[in-house]
């Protein structure tokens, strides 16, 4: 992992792998937080959600935004109304076709993390979004 982090740090121009390692350690970081990732990168027509994870009676979707370096903005700056609202209708989607998830759930948030691949050690923020 420490050589893929060092590979991309460098400016490579493979920013999926970029994309891919932020949700890596987005992922790695949720799991230290006890959530259980659920899964990755669902997808539907309105769109994508990077991480479905869940910790007890509690469903996040997860936003993932990952950065070569500090970056000023607020990750709900980076991800705008527009998407936003794709991630809810992916996220009612994905509920609607996992019935037995939704039926030990009583809170359901959606999560930002915006990774950056700062030397010597990546550092990620997580803002919330909105919660139901």
């Amino acid at each position: 992992m420490k050589k893929l982090i060092s590979l991309i740090q460098k400016r490579t121009p493979l920013t999926h792998s970029r994309g891919l390692l932020g949700e890596a350690l987005a992922a790695s970081y949720l799991k230290k937080q006890g959530y259980k990732i659920l899964k990755k990168r669902f997808r539907y027509r309105l769109g994508e959600i990077d991480l479905i994870a869940q910790k007890k009676d509690q469903l996040a979707f997860v936003e993932v935004k990952t950065r070569s370096k500090a970056w000023k903005h607020t990750a709900l700056e980076a991800i705008g109304p527009k998407k936003l609202l794709a991630l809810e209708g992916t996220a009612y989607y994905f509920l609607e076709n996992h019935p037995e998830i939704t039926q030990c759930i009583k809170e359901m948030i959606f999560l930002a993390l915006t990774v950056s691949l700062e030397k010597p050690k990546p550092k990620i923020q997580v803002t919330r979004l909105q919660a139901y």
